[in-house]
């Protein structure tokens, strides 16, 4: 199962341009502004007998959404049936275009009310692009000697522009699109999206509108104008100290895996 890392930021009054939002009757219209991606960063993973080793877990991106006004969100939500973004990673290389994963985001904190002062929206959210090894689980991202013979790290990567054909995000309460697939559940949890054993290549970020209870989509799929591409990378060959390691079993505790006799 693919997984994410969400962490929600949020939005500060005045410090941003609010989207264009148009609505008529059962439509909605969103035209974003200053979407898109805020920062990208290596997930450096320290490896080997006394962690002096370096590999890469993947990248991490943030996520900027549209900002919307707050009688706006309350129009989405009580009108037009939408709590949330919904957003779909898409991985593109020379030869092939993959979507990795969907996931969405509520469009406000949660417990804080829907007509009142107290809306929040959460205006980004980080997404940690992982190699396999790290990205199974958390357990997985701690072991010493990574799994998969993972030896990879990011040299080098940059924050590029792209254009859709979509201009705006137009939403139809009549017309959902009900999503079939899993989704992950929305939490603070530092789970990674699964980019395989090789991340060269260009990561694209689309949104939706989305109701998360009915999990329907809404809208249009919208391209972020922002995506990153991770242009190189290198490889340790070697992990020192890890030739004899075996990957524990679901039971054992990190202290058992520290316990670990390593090979030279």
């Amino acid at each position: 199962m693919k997984h994410l890392f969400i962490l929600f930021t949020l939005f500060a009054s005045g410090c941003q341009e609010y989207a264009d939002y148009k609505r008529n009757e059962h439509k909605v219209t969103i035209v974003p502004k200053n979407a898109g991606i805020g920062s990208a960063d290596i997930a450096e993973w320290k490896v080997g007998p006394l962690r002096r080793q370096r590999v890469s877990k993947g990248l991490r991106v943030k996520l900027n959404f549209p900002v919307l006004d707050k009688e706006h969100i309350k129009d989405l939500v009580s009108s037009m049936e939408i709590d949330s973004w919904f957003i779909r990673v898409r991985k593109k290389t020379m030869v092939t275009s993959e979507v990795l994963d969907h996931f969405y985001v509520p469009l406000t904190v949660p417990g804080r009310g829907k007509t009142d002062l107290r809306i929040k929206q959460i205006s980004s959210a980080f997404v940690n692009i992982y190699y396999s090894a790290a990205a199974i689980s958390s357990r997985f991202a701690k072991f010493p000697c990574p799994a998969f013979d993972h030896r990879k790290f990011i040299t080098d990567f940059e924050v590029t522009k792209v254009q859709g054909r979509q201009k705006s995000i137009r939403g139809n309460r009549r017309i959902p699109s009900y999503h079939s697939g899993k989704l992950k559940v929305y939490d603070y949890s530092p789970f990674p999206i699964n980019g395989g054993k090789e991340l060269s290549g260009e990561y694209q970020f689309e949104i939706a509108l989305f109701n998360a209870k009915e999990k329907t989509k809404k809208s249009n799929w919208f391209l972020i104008n922002d995506a990153v591409k991770i242009t190189k990378e290198g490889s340790l060959g070697v992990i020192k100290g890890c030739k004899d390691f075996k990957i524990p079993d679901n039971n054992s505790t990190i202290d058992d895996i520290q316990d670990f006799k390593f090979g030279r």
